[in-house]
């Protein structure tokens, strides 16, 4: 077979989301005839292992500037290509300058490097703003591939050999078939995942939009943070009089266990660069459970979304425009519900979908 390295920040077997989307994307190559081999990090001791018939590798996550420098330079990385000596190398958000020196090597070697690019971050410090703007504007630039996660990153690679792939999902793990939790029939379950704060998922705007639509009709699951983590972020908390369940961080197993109890999965992201360039997997999850999204026009998601028809979406996440739509969903019958849960495409996403597409841009490369 032909061998792929997949190189990037990830932590297998599911620590974090770039395990999920890098597991996918090689799911999806193997069935095209490529065996893939990953080399990520790890916070424990989990060194090497196997995930899925995926050999997995992993360097300890770099702690302190020397560490963090060695890092992001990539002096690591020419000793493990040595040992796999793979046919193409995939780099996941990988540090500018690491990434030129793997590329110049592979160059030599006649190995292809495609990047798969799925985010373009926000820099917190001149170091950081520096490996952004170099591996974004320049170095992804010199790759022989590029995979975009979303049309905003599609569009501004479009001079390049690129391939737009969203998250995608394998339906036939057992996740995606727990038993559901039973609930409360006459009301409206919600469920929010994810970390919120202030300048990110507002989850206070949502609870606010609940309190002033027709409360006595939701309870909302929040997967993520802890009752006392929230009241720390937000000071006008608007808990005391909505049906709230916190649960804190759980397992991904866990999360869509509860996801897939809900009757709409909600969270709203601000219209930024950081956001359009991305995907929210949480959509891509939503879907393969067969939960409706409530949620707003950011990257390509409305591209997936029929209003009232398979989901609800606004177009900015506004106090006023979320109580509008959570007064919408307040009015559905139970028997409307249930249609709109019908109408989501489960398969939407499945790695399945996407075999033929990448195996026809592989080739191509």
């Amino acid at each position: 077979m032909v061998k792929v390295l997949y190189l990037g920040g990830f932590e297998m077997p599911d620590k974090n989301a770039a395990a999920q989307r890098v597991l996918s994307m090689a799911k999806t190559l193997r069935n095209s005839g490529y065996d893939v081999v990953f080399y990520g990090i790890t916070k424990s001791n989990d060194f090497e292992g196997v995930v899925d018939g995926f050999i997995y590798k992993a360097y300890p996550y770099p702690l302190g500037v020397k560490k963090w420098i060695k890092y992001i330079i990539g002096w690591n990385v020419i000793p493990i290509l040595k040992e796999i000596k793979p046919d193409y190398v995939f780099t996941y958000n990988y540090p500018a300058i690491a990434q030129e020196r793997i590329r110049k090597w592979c160059v030599k070697l006649g190995i292809k490097v495609v990047g798969d690019i799925t985010e373009w971050y926000q820099a917190t410090n001149i170091i950081k703003w520096l490996d952004v703007t170099l591996r974004m504007r320049y170095s992804n630039k010199h790759l022989d591939g590029v995979i975009a996660i979303s049309r905003y990153l599609a569009n501004y690679y479009k001079k390049q050999n690129v391939l737009e792939l969203p998250p995608m999902i394998d339906r036939q793990e057992s996740k995606w078939h727990q038993e559901l939790i039973s609930s409360d029939l006459d009301l409206i379950k919600l469920v929010y995942i994810g970390s919120p704060g202030i300048g990110k998922d507002r989850l206070d705007y949502i609870f606010e939009g609940i309190l002033h639509a027709n409360r006595e009709r939701f309870v909302i699951d929040v997967v993520g943070i802890t009752r006392e983590q929230y009241l720390k972020i937000y000071n006008r908390p608007y808990i005391e009089n909505i049906r709230v369940n916190f649960h804190g961080r759980l397992s991904h197993v866990d999360a869509i266990r509860i996801l897939l109890s809900a009757d709409f999965h909600i969270f709203f992201r601000n219209n930024t660069r950081v956001n359009n360039a991305g995907f929210p997997t949480k959509f891509v999850e939503s879907m393969g459970a067969g939960i409706p999204v409530i949620t707003n026009q950011v990257s390509n998601v409305a591209d997936y979304i029929i209003h009232s028809k398979n989901g609800f979406i606004i177009e900015q996440p506004t106090k006023e425009k979320i109580q509008d739509v959570l007064n919408e969903v307040a009015n559905l019958t139970a028997v409307q519900i249930n249609t709109i849960k019908d109408t989501c495409d489960k398969e939407l996403f499945d790695y399945h979908n996407y075999i033929d597409q990448l195996s026809v841009y592989m080739k191509n490369i």
